[in-house]
């Protein structure tokens, strides 16, 4: 996924928008590049978490690689995505649909 950014033009970086994406066995860790001003708050996934878990992107650049993150995550059978993006499960934002095609392109890439 973070490669296919970088070949969108999309530059995702760590938490605090600097940097490179942050993962690891545990944590998924990225957001948009603070010196692009495309930073907002932090997509943090954790392989223990349960219950809601949620990042606002204001529309950012980064926000259709959180959607695909969490509908990876969805596919796996660990959460439940949704959006705000989305109304009665129809899709009604850009960026989300856009997620939703990065998610459907990289499930291709994975199936190979």
């Amino acid at each position: 996924m973070f490669k296919h950014a970088k070949q969108n033009s999309t530059e995702l970086c760590n938490g605090i928008g600097q940097g490179v994406p942050f993962i690891d066995n545990e944590f998924i860790i990225f957001n948009g590049s603070e010196s692009l001003d495309q930073d907002y708050e932090t997509c943090e996934i954790s392989k223990n978490d349960t219950g809601f878990i949620f990042c606002k992107t204001a529309s950012m650049p980064y926000d259709k690689y959180v959607v695909a993150i969490y509908m990876y995550i969805e596919s796996l059978g660990y959460a439940q995505f949704d959006s705000d993006g989305m109304i009665n499960s129809i899709i009604e934002d850009e960026s989300t649909m856009q997620g939703f095609d990065i998610f459907n392109a990289i499930q291709k890439v994975i199936q190979q």
